[in-house]
């Protein structure tokens, strides 16, 4: 090959190589730039979390790591102080273009693999903060995963940036060219930094795996949408493969491993950013694609004279941390799904809503423009009824059909909200907790003696107006600090499957009337049917028509 070839060929090389590059870049960019615009329009800038602006300090690594790679290959030509022979090391003058780009090429190895921890060190963190957030109110032993999680991340982080700075002393060394410094001290193709960082990933990526994985399988959900959550949540696995396959290119090619872990890296890199904002992403796009595929592709073919049901997977559209707590069968295991919720129908999440009584007038906030508002102009009539039974005087109170929801109709968005006042508004449990009195006490005017019963009724504090002013009102567009409703319990005793109830009121209010706009009841209101008083409040069946 005469040298006018080998120019051509290596120009050629270094074109493939910059195309892929940028081209998973800018991919990458946009798929994080949808899970934020997917998190903003379901919750609002202002209850962004953790994980949402971890994503984005992750991308400004990732354009350092991107932008390292090109000048690497373009400027340096792929050279580095690996991949010579002693004799070419001897041969080598220090005044030569050659070996300022063998330099040039050494300090960018040890940056760039600086970077690439320090990126999949962000993007892990973004992962378990995500966890976090889906776990939000549950049982502590559920979130210990998590937290050791944190310490597993966090410690092989400080494992590979030690590597990377101890291994090779002193520093100088890296882009020593003669004599050869050894392969710890030649950053594209050193064993020991290769080893630990792959190690590294093996152990946090397999971890991070099988945290939401096997409380997903512990649920009721049907085997084809636990295996489509398990692919979801369980991408983190092709991280592994990239990781794999840089780290064999590296220890069995000795003349063109460099390379090849390189571009294996920069594909890692990418996919590590696309897995983090998969779970996010989700909803979205089957938003998008259900006008495509209709029914054949996200509603149930199980007939039935109900609706068929809405199915979604993911964690773009959960809320805050007050939004990501939701409620659903009472199944111990059902806290997996928090985030990642499937509905079998319309009748079983109208069965799940257990409207509770009141007589509210809703009006708009006059700041229609402001973002975080919950724009709906929407009113609510209720009736109120009294019956005695064992002897107590219990109020149920029996809705009246509002009128259209024009406003949540035209921006179904508006439903995370809508839902947080709704839990807050409605006690969904209508159980009491039974507690023993330790010492004489007092409370409201009544004296307790020291081992007589107290029913503690948690929910009542959804009434609090110290904390929620003008509590007998649906607001929706109240301002919230960091309380939390109790409608599904509290501490301990709080329900477990409080998240999957949240999830179905949400894809109900965003989903349902863009489907079937006319649904209304197809009974007079005096024929729906209630849950007895002693049972949690709820309807039991509730015919409709649309």
């Amino acid at each position: 090959m005469s040298d006018s070839q080998a120019a051509a060929a290596i120009a050629a090389a270094v074109r493939d190589f910059n195309t892929e590059l940028w081209t998973l870049y800018a991919f990458g960019v946009l798929i994080t730039a949808l899970r934020t615009y997917a998190r903003v329009k379901a919750v609002g800038f202002g209850d962004l979390q953790a994980d949402d602006f971890l994503i984005w300090l992750a991308i400004l690594l990732y354009t350092t790591q991107s932008t390292l790679a090109y000048f690497a290959v373009s400027h340096g030509q792929g050279l580095a102080n690996n991949g010579m022979t002693d004799a070419e090391r001897a041969a080598l003058s220090v005044d030569s273009e050659e070996y300022e780009l063998r330099v040039f090429g050494s300090k960018i190895q040890v940056i760039g693999w600086t970077c690439y921890c320090c990126l999949i060190f962000t993007l892990k963190m973004a992962v378990l903060f995500f966890y976090v957030r889906l776990t939000e109110g549950l049982n502590k032993r559920f979130r210990i995963r998590i937290w050791l999680g944190f310490g597993l991340v966090a410690a092989t982080f400080i494992a590979s940036i030690i590597t990377i700075y101890g291994a090779c002393q002193p520093l100088s060394k890296y882009w020593q060219i003669n004599p050869d410094p050894g392969n710890v001290c030649q950053g594209a193709v050193a064993r020991p930094i290769v080893w630990v960082t792959f190690i590294s990933s093996v152990l946090t990526d397999i971890y991070l795996i099988m945290i939401p994985i096997p409380m997903l399988w512990g649920t009721r959900l049907k085997l084809a949408n636990k295996i489509a959550a398990t692919i979801v949540l369980g991408a983190g696995v092709f991280v592994l493969i990239c990781s794999l396959l840089k780290t064999i290119f590296v220890i069995v090619d000795s003349t063109h491993g460099a390379e090849l872990a390189g571009r294996w890296g920069t594909r890692e890199a990418f996919v590590s950013v696309i897995t983090t904002n998969l779970p996010m992403i989700f909803p979205l796009v089957r938003t998008w694609l259900k006008p495509l595929f209709g029914s054949a592709l996200f509603s149930s073919r199980t007939p039935s004279k109900h609706p068929v049901g809405f199915r979604t997977i993911g964690g773009g559209y959960d809320g805050s941390n007050r939004t990501s707590n939701r409620r659903g069968r009472n199944d111990s295991n059902q806290h997996a799904t928090s985030g990642l919720s499937v509905t079998e129908s319309e009748e079983q999440i109208f069965q799940n809503v257990k409207m509770q009584n009141i007589s509210i007038h809703s009006e708009p906030p006059s700041e229609l423009q402001r973002p975080q508002d919950i724009v709906v102009n929407t009113e609510f009539h209720m009736t109120e009824e009294r019956y005695m039974q064992n002897g107590q005087q219990n109020a149920r109170q029996v809705p009246r059909p509002p009128p259209p929801l024009s406003y949540l109709k035209k921006d179904p968005s508006l439903a995370p909200k809508f839902v947080e006042e709704l839990c807050r508004f409605h006690t969904a449990s209508a159980m009491a907790t039974r507690r023993v009195a330790k010492v004489d006490i007092e409370l409201g005017g009544k004296a307790i003696k020291a081992g007589e019963g107290i029913i503690a009724v948690t929910q009542s504090g959804n009434r609090d107006a110290d904390v929620f002013p003008n509590p007998d009102t649906f607001d929706m567009y109240r301002k919230r600090g960091a309380e939390s409703a109790f409608g599904y319990g509290y501490g301990e005793h709080r329900c477990v499957a409080e998240s999957l109830a949240r999830a179905e009121l949400e894809i109900v209010f965003s989903a349902l009337f863009q489907t079937l706009p006319n649904l209304k009841l197809a009974v007079p209101l005096d024929g729906v049917s209630y849950s007895p008083p002693d049972k949690d409040v709820g309807i039991t069946e509730l015919p409709i028509t649309w």
